[in-house]
Order: structure tokens, then C-alpha cells, then sequence
């Protein structure tokens, strides 16, 4: 619903019990703004609940570029990056998400895992800040560590199902098959 509302040229998505680094927005943008990208993301900490944000933000990486201009190239990209489905840490560009047509499922769990997907299947220019400006919290309250997560498990069979359907629909199925036959069988 959120996404519909939208007016502004790019879009980020923070979960309720996570923070942000000041400048995450701003350096995500840059780097959106200079290459031209689609997605620009950064690294992220993971944090049990009452730890504090660490005042070290450098990892002493650097910032990585991806152009993904074959088929090769979409392939290796979609592999290497299907694990990490979250849609937070990252800034799109709404008007790429607009023109393939990249929404959430709404109503079952696992949903960033389709809207992920759908984001690699079609990605061109992808961004990466080689530094932590998203703070990740592990709640112990959520849906993962809770008499929910059986549901949770079983909605990753149900969302894969239509994410492949939603590939298969959009012509992108035969570029991807093997890609998404291991990260089926790997993942679920």
C-alpha cells in the first residue's frame, strides 16, 4: 500500500525494529544518482535485541559496481545474491519498480523473497556501499523465533511457487531455470 502512495523518485524500506545510519539514504542515493542504478544497497549489522549500534561503520571494503548486460552476468548475479531476499538496506528506483511491475505478495509471509526475485530478474545497474548503514535487530518476538515459524516455512513453498510462476509469465523462466531449480532446492 505503501508503494502506491509513493511520490518520490526512489523508495527504501526500514522493518519497524530496525535503524538506519544518518547518512544511508544520502550515500545510497550518490551512488544511485552516479551510476544511474536501479538498486543501490549497503552492508548491514545484525544486533540481538538491547545491544547498541556500534560506532565502527567502515568494513575497509569498496564500493562494488554491477552491470548486468547477459545472460551469463544475470545469472551469476540472480545466484549470488538470492539468499539475502530483504528488501531493507537498499534504495530502488520507482520507476524501475513501476515498469516491471515489482510489488509485494500481500497476506503470507516470506513475501520479500518475490519481490527480491522479481527485482534480480530484471536489474541492470545494481550499487553496493561497501559499509554498515543498516542495523538489523534480531527480536526474539518474531515471526522466526515463534509458534508462527512452522507457517512461515510453509509459505516459502507457497511464494516460490508463484514468484517461478510470475517468471515464467513475464518470459524470464528459460534464462533462470537452473538458477532457480538450486536455490529452490538449497533454500526450501
Amino acid at each position: 500500500i505503501g508503494m502506491q502512495y509513493a511520490s518520490g523518485d526512489y523508495l527504501t524500506f526500514v522493518d519497524a525494529d530496525d535503524a538506519i545510519a544518518p547518512e544511508m539514504v544520502e550515500k545510497l542515493l550518490a551512488g544511485s544518482l552516479r551510476w544511474k542504478a536501479d538498486v543501490s544497497e549497503c552492508q548491514q549489522i545484525e544486533l540481538m535485541e538491547g545491544e547498541g549500534i556500534p560506532l565502527q561503520k567502515s568494513s575497509g571494503e569498496l564500493a562494488q559496481l554491477y552491470a548486468i548486460e547477459t545472460e551469463e552476468e544475470r545469472k551469476a548475479f540472480f545466484l549470488s545474491n538470492a539468499w539475502a531476499c530483504g528488501p531493507v538496506r537498499r534504495l530502488y528506483r520507482r520507476d524501475f519498480l513501476e515498469r516491471f511491475r515489482i510489488c509485494f505478495l500481500e497476506q503470507i509471509y516470506m513475501e520479500d523473497m518475490y519481490f527480491t526475485y522479481l527485482v534480480l530478474t530484471h536489474v541492470k545497474v545494481w550499487y553496493r556501499v561497501a559499509e554498515p548503514l543498516y542495523f538489523y535487530y534480531q527480536n526474539p518476538e518474531s515471526v522466526m523465533h515463534s509458534h508462527e515459524r512452522v507457517n512461515y516455512y510453509m509459505d516459502v513453498f507457497h511464494v516460490f511457487e508463484k514468484t517461478v510462476a510470475e517468471i515464467i509469465g513475464r518470459g524470464m523462466f528459460g534464462a533462470l531455470r537452473d538458477e532457480l531449480e538450486y536455490i529452490f532446492f538449497r533454500k526450501v
